[in-house]
C-alpha cells in the first residue's frame, strides 16, 4: 500500500509594510495593514526604531499587535547617543540609504522565526524598497500615500515644463497674487479637468532648490523602476477622482514612457485601496461609535492623544457648532502668527478646538523643519492672555483626529490640508478651510476648494503668513451662511461616496497577495 499523502494548506501570506518615517506616511499604512490583517493576511509594519519607541509610548494602554498584525522596529545604524529628532544630513542619509540594511536584517530575522515575508509594500518615497524586495527575492507593491491627482502631476512633469513652467527651477508661493501674476493656467495633466495655476502644484519645498533636487532625483529613480513592481496602490478612491484614475489606468495599460522618465510598466497597475482611515468612520453608524474611542484612533500617533479631554468638551457642544483647528505634525508657527490666528478665531464667534504643541511654536518667523535656529515657546506663553479660560475654546497638545472629525459637534476643519487630514475630513463630511504650506498640501487645498467644492482657501500674504482679519473672514464663511451650507452639502455627498468605497476595494489586492504564498 502506498504511503498516505496528507494535503496541507499553504501558509498564510506575510506582507511587510515599509512606511516613510513620518506621521503622514505611517498612519495610512497602519490602516492598510489592519485591513489586510482582517482579511487573513499576516502583516508586519516595520518602523525606524526611534519612531517605533515614540509610538509605543504614545499608545500606552492600546493594544497595537494582534495574532496576525505587528509593528516592529528597524535598526538605523546610528550610535546610541545620536539625536534622532534632529533633521539633518545624517538622518536624511539613514532614510535614503542605510535604513535598507536594517530592513533586510529584519526580513532574515522574521524568516528564522518561521514568519517568512512573501511580499513587500514599500512607500513610494523610500527609493530603496525595490532593491530590498529584489535581495529578499519577494515581489513589491509600491504604496502611493497621496491622491491620484498628485501622482499624475509628478508623472507629467515634462508636459508641465513644455507648457512654460519648470517646477524644479524655483518655487512659486501658493499665496502669490493671482491678479498680479501673468502665469497661464496648466491644462496638460491627464485626468485634471480643471486647469491648475502653477502656484497650486505640489512643488513648494521647505528646503528650496536642495529639496527640489531631492524630489527630482526621487521621482526619476522611482518612476524608472516602477515596471519591476507588481503594481501601485493609492490611498484614494475611484469615486473621488474618477477621471484621474481612468487616465492613469489607460497609461499603465499602454506602458509608454514619459520623458524625463524612461519607464515601462509591463506588470504594473494603479489601483485605489482607500480611503485608508479608521474604518469606524466609514460605517453608517459612525456617529454612534463615539462611545468606543479606540475604534476611531489611528494607532500610529507619535504623541499621546488627549482623548477624554476632547470628547468630554465636544459632548457639551451643539451639533455642527465647533471648528476643529489642527495644522499637522510638521507645521510650526511663530508667536505672532499664533496670536493672529487666536484673535481671528476669537473674533469669529465660533467655538473651536485647537491642537497646538509647544514644539510647534517658535519665537520668530517660522523656518519649518529647522527649529534648532529658533527658540521654542510654550503654548501658554504664545496664546493671548485669558484665551484658554474662555468657554469659546479648548486647546490641546494632540488630538485623536478621526474621533474629533466624526463627532456630531464638529462642523468645520481649519487645516494645513495634508492628505490624511483632508481625506479624514472628507470621510466625515466636514468642510475645510485650508492653510497649506508645502508639497501636496498646496494641491490638496486646491482640489478641495476648486474641484470638489468642499472647502475654502485661507487668504494669506505672499510669504504665506495670515492675519486675524483673514482668519475671521475665512472661519465665518466656512461655518455660517449660504457658502457654508453649500460646502457641507458637498462634503456629505463625498462622505457617502467614501462609505460606498469602504472595504470592498481591497478584495483583488488580498487575492493577489494570497496567491504569492
Amino acid at each position: 500500500m502506498g504511503q498516505l499523502q496528507l494535503e496541507t494548506s499553504p501558509p498564510a501570506p506575510h506582507c511587510l509594510l515599509l512606511p516613510y518615517p513620518a506621521q503622514g506616511h505611517i498612519n495610512p499604512l497602519m490602516q492598510l495593514g489592519k485591513r489586510l490583517a482582517s482579511h487573513g493576511v499576516r502583516v508586519t509594519v516595520a518602523i525606524i526604531e526611534h519612531i517605533h519607541a515614540k509610538i509605543l509610548h504614545a499608545q500606552q494602554g492600546v493594544a497595537l499587535n494582534t495574532s496576525n498584525f505587528q509593528i516592529l522596529p528597524i535598526k538605523d545604524g546610528l550610535p546610541p547617543d545620536f539625536d534622532r529628532e534632529k533633521r539633518g544630513p545624517e538622518m536624511a542619509n539613514v532614510v535614503d540609504k542605510t535604513l535598507a540594511d536594517g530592513v533586510l536584517e529584519l526580513v532574515h530575522t522574521l524568516a528564522s522565526q518561521g514568519q517568512p515575508v512573501t511580499c513587500i509594500v514599500g512607500d513610494f518615497f523610500l527609493r530603496w524598497t525595490g532593491s530590498v524586495a529584489e535581495k529578499a527575492a519577494v515581489p513589491e507593491f509600491i504604496f502611493w500615500p497621496q491622491n491620484a491627482a498628485i501622482f499624475s502631476i509628478y508623472l507629467h512633469v515634462d508636459a508641465i515644463v513644455e507648457s512654460g513652467y519648470d517646477p524644479y527651477e524655483g518655487n512659486v508661493r501658493a499665496a502669490a497674487s493671482r491678479e498680479a501674476d501673468s502665469m497661464e493656467l496648466i491644462s496638460c495633466i491627464p485626468g485634471l479637468s480643471t486647469p491648475i495655476h502653477p502656484a497650486d502644484l505640489p512643488f513648494e519645498c521647505p528646503f528650496g532648490k536642495r529639496g527640489l533636487e531631492w524630489m527630482r532625483v526621487l521621482l526619476l529613480e522611482r518612476f524608472n523602476r516602477m515596471g519591476e513592481a507588481r503594481g501601485v496602490i493609492s490611498n484614494s478612491f475611484e469615486a473621488l477622482e474618477p477621471h484621474v484614475f481612468k487616465a492613469l489606468t489607460l497609461e499603465f495599460q499602454q506602458g509608454a514612457p514619459h520623458p524625463p522618465y524612461n519607464h515601462c510598466w509591463p506588470r504594473s497597475n494603479f489601483r485605489p485601496v482607500g480611503p485608508l482611515v479608521p474604518s469606524a468612520i466609514l460605517n453608517d453608524a459612525g456617529e454612534a461609535i463615539q462611545g468606543n474611542a479606540h475604534e476611531l484612533r489611528s494607532g500610529g500617533s507619535f504623541w499621546e492623544e488627549e482623548v477624554q479631554e476632547c470628547k468630554d468638551w465636544l459632548d457639551t457642544q451643539s451639533a455642527g457648532s465647533v471648528l476643529f483647528v489642527a495644522f499637522g505634525s510638521l507645521m510650526s508657527l511663530s508667536v505672532s502668527q499664533v496670536q493672529e490666528v487666536a484673535k481671528g478665531l476669537e473674533a469669529s464667534g465660533q467655538k473651536f478646538l485647537w491642537v497646538l504643541r509647544d514644539e510647534a511654536i517658535t519665537a520668530t518667523t517660522s523656518e519649518r523643519f529647522n527649529h534648532a535656529k529658533h527658540e521654542l515657546v510654550a503654548v501658554g506663553e504664545a496664546l493671548p492672555e485669558g484665551l484658554q479660560n474662555q468657554q469659546q475654546c479648548k486647546v490641546v497638545s494632540w488630538a485623536p483626529q478621526a474621533l474629533v472629525l466624526s463627532h456630531p459637534a464638529v462642523g468645520g476643519f481649519f487645516s494645513h490640508c495634508g492628505w490624511n487630514s483632508t481625506l479624514e475630513s472628507l470621510c466625515c463630511g466636514v468642510p475645510l478651510l485650508g492653510w497649506p504650506w508645502l508639497m501636496d498640501q498646496v494641491t490638496n487645498c486646491w482640489l478641495a476648494s476648486h474641484v470638489w467644492k468642499v472647502g475654502l482657501t485661507l487668504q494669506r500674504y505672499e510669504d504665506n503668513q495670515t492675519s486675524r482679519q483673514f482668519v475671521e473672514s475665512g472661519v465665518r464663511q466656512l461655518m455660517e451662511g449660504a457658502i457654508a451650507n453649500s460646502l457641507r452639502a458637498k462634503a456629505k455627498h463625498i462622505r457617502a461616496l467614501a462609505r460606498e468605497a469602504g472595504d470592498t476595494v481591497l478584495s483583488s489586492l488580498v487575492e493577489e497577495i494570497s496567491s504569492l504564498s
